[in-house]
């Protein structure tokens, strides 16, 4: 039977069965959010879960099919070393900010240089510049489906800016995904310059959060 999804035990802070990267990136349910932060897309509708097979059981299946085992090597990678069933775990090694303009480079918060980062310092976007977000990560143990990044941004409490982008789906392999999300400009103006509070979220299909992270940023006349 199909392995279905109940996403990751709770094993407690002190067990080593837990993933480091996982207490780090603060992975919870979608239904465990505050509700204003819930995407509009992933708002329970009362619909069943679709139940499908985890990798290591469509890898196992059809095994005396050479053809068939090529091609599913092709889809899915060499996925030889993944011998036990376990949930999707995604791994954020750090985000970008890549700013066309800015001459210091782009803006990077480094997940894998600080063990214990809970959320970035203050960093300055100049009005109405160009960028886009770059998120290298990797998957763990199977594939996620529906990958989405959801990025909430407020002022004063007041939420300025909610929005989602579909990143896909994305199998477990040796090397990181690096993904790059549309291009964007920084709002301008007077009543727009000033201080931010940002919460990105990588959210998959099934429910389930692998990174809350928060950014305080600034909108400033310069760099």
């Amino acid at each position: 039977e199909p392995l279905e999804f109940t996403g990751y035990a709770d094993l407690g802070e002190d067990s080593s069965s837990k993933t480091d990267f996982k207490k780090r990136q603060m992975s919870c349910y979608v239904k465990d959010l505050p509700k204003d932060e819930i995407p509009d897309s992933l708002k329970d509708d009362g619909k069943p879960k679709a139940r499908r097979m985890s990798c290591v059981q469509m890898l196992k299946k059809d095994k005396e099919d050479e053809s068939l085992v090529n091609y599913k090597n092709n889809l899915l990678g060499d996925l030889g070393a993944i011998e036990e069933e376990a949930p999707a775990e995604v791994e954020v090694f750090s985000i970008e900010f890549v700013c066309q303009d800015r001459e210091e480079g782009n803006i990077v918060l480094n997940f894998r240089e600080d063990e214990e980062m809970k959320k970035a310092e203050e960093f300055v976007l100049k009005e109405g510049a160009m960028f886009n977000i770059r998120i290298t990560f990797k998957v763990h143990n199977d594939i996620v489906y529906g990958l989405k990044f959801a990025n909430i941004v407020k002022k004063l409490k007041i939420t300025a800016q909610k929005e989602e982008h579909v990143m896909g789906t994305f199998a477990p392999t040796k090397d990181a995904h690096v993904f790059n999300l549309p291009e964007a400009y920084a709002p301008e103006g007077f009543f727009q310059r000033g201080s931010y509070k940002g919460k990105a979220m990588l959210i998959d299909s099934d429910g389930m959060v692998h990174l809350q992270f928060k950014y305080p940023f600034k909108i400033s006349k310069k760099w």
